[in-house]
């Protein structure tokens, strides 16, 4: 069941249209279902961004973080990932150089992005696509 629901979530958003990949870690509180949900409406607010996945991810710090793949409007020939996470971390209300975005990137192949993002899909586990 667990690879069945991963692998179809894998397949499903490979075949959409995605240019960025990040991932999100909040350290001063933990993720789950409401406020993973909240920041990615946050994200949809703005007219860069035209739709969101996002899984959510345990790990061993106690928290946990989440994985995005996003389809935007950001120029970015003309931006580097630095300013497009510093951009996201606005976004999210934080400060531009707050660390919530920790990691942000052009995406290369659809295919194994999709995998590694949704490798933990199944059963109880938060994802969720907006558009």
């Amino acid at each position: 069941m667990y690879n069945q629901v991963s692998n179809y979530w894998a397949d499903y958003v490979s075949k959409e249209e995605w240019n960025l990949t990040a991932t999100i870690r909040p350290f001063k509180y933990k993720l789950n279902e409401t406020n993973a949900f909240d920041l990615a409406s946050r994200l949809m607010r703005y007219k860069d961004i035209i739709k969101v996945f996002y899984a959510l991810e345990n790990d061993n710090t106690g928290h946990n973080h989440m994985h995005l793949l996003l389809d935007t409007q950001f120029l970015m020939d003309y931006l580097k990932m630095k300013e497009i996470r510093w951009e996201l971390n606005s976004m999210l209300g934080q400060k531009y150089n707050s660390g919530m975005v920790q990691y942000v990137d052009k995406i290369r192949t659809n295919i194994g992005l999709s995998k590694y993002v949704t490798k933990h899909i199944g059963g109880n586990n938060v994802y969720n696509i907006l558009v």
